[in-house]
């Protein structure tokens, strides 16, 4: 009898610790405002343009944050800011598991509170958690959609959400553009392939020069695999490290086939594979995974942070890790 009780106690005691945690977190990431940073990033949405001063732009891409909950995102949240504070971004983009399986209402709140704090422009794609909420995707968009910073569209592909596009521009003249796309849990559609098809060609026609782009998703393509094999031969066109399972979209739909007919796309930035943090040059084509971002679900210890993007107005373009801890 003795024992039970003690189990009961230690159950309420560790019950009410969770609890108090929890109102800890949204307190601190949900009602108090960072106003820490700022850009200066002029953001058109009707024009699906971003327009800056001077000779670069940087880009923090975050990923896998991954929060079911309350705890976790007070586990989560403290290296984001840090990753955050120490690259001061022009743009934070996303790739997918911003939440988790099973987020509420209010994990998915305390997370858009967190990146409209930072008062900088954030965009996102979906990764195959973020579906996986207990949240319909549609009121997901509603909320992003709505947020102050955050740029994300819904996009109009049926069974996906998230594909848009914003142009860079820089002295009145489009250096750039970076492509969302949404694998959803599973792969792209024919339909995404065209639609991005379509976007390049549209993005270029207007700007009467075929306009660098990246595009950023969450799923690895399964180009992906035959890159890490030919940096396994030749470590000289890449670096990082790919300590787990190369996890691909599971059709190929020929999206590599269209990066490489146009000539347009420069870098792929996608996530999923937490463990995994190569950066390789493929076809001349850079496959870039994310840095994990948060000690959330499973991770590498000394591979967690993010990637900065620094894009420069000669069309050239830099990729670093930076650590989070």
């Amino acid at each position: 009898m003795k024992s039970k009780a003690r189990k009961r106690i230690i159950a309420v005691v560790a019950a009410v610790f969770l609890t108090a945690v929890a109102f800890f977190t949204y307190f601190v990431f949900a009602v108090t405002n960072f106003r820490e940073y700022g850009t200066s990033l002029v953001v058109n949405e009707d024009e699906q343009t971003l327009s800056y001063v001077g000779d670069k732009i940087k880009i923090l891409q975050l990923s896998d944050v991954q929060t079911s909950n309350l705890v976790e995102s007070a586990i989560a949240y403290p290296m984001l800011k840090r990753v955050v504070k120490r690259t001061e971004p022009d743009l934070i983009v996303l790739t997918g598991d911003n939440i988790s399986n099973g987020s509420k209402r209010g994990v998915l709140n305390t997370f858009i509170r967190l990146m409209d704090s930072f008062e900088i422009p954030w965009a996102l794609v979906f990764g195959n958690h973020d579906i996986r909420s207990a949240l319909p995707p549609e009121e997901i968009c509603k909320a992003y959609e709505e947020s102050e910073y955050c740029l994300f569209k819904k996009g109009n592909i049926a069974g996906r959400y998230g594909n848009y596009y914003y142009k860079i521009e820089c002295d009145g003249k489009v250096t750039y553009s970076l492509i969302f796309m949404d694998s959803a849990d599973s792969h792209f559609t024919e339909e995404q392939v065209a639609w991005y098809g379509n976007s390049v060609a549209e993005i270029s026609q207007e700007s009467g020069y075929t306009v660098p782009s990246f595009a950023f998703y969450h799923i690895p393509i399964e180009e992906t695999v035959a890159a890490h094999e030919a940096y396994a031969l030749d470590s000289t066109i890449g670096t990082g490290r790919q300590v787990s399972e190369v996890r691909t979209q599971d059709i190929n739909t020929g999206f590599f086939d269209k990066v490489i007919a146009l000539g347009s796309t420069k870098a792929l930035f996608f996530g999923h594979d937490h463990r995994n943090n190569t950066h390789i040059n493929y076809q001349g084509v850079l496959f870039c995974y994310a840095t994990k971002t948060g000690r959330t679900v499973y991770y590498e210890r000394d591979s967690l942070g993010g990637n900065l993007i620094t894009l420069y107005s000669d069309a050239k373009f830099t990729v670093e890790r930076v650590d989070g801890k």
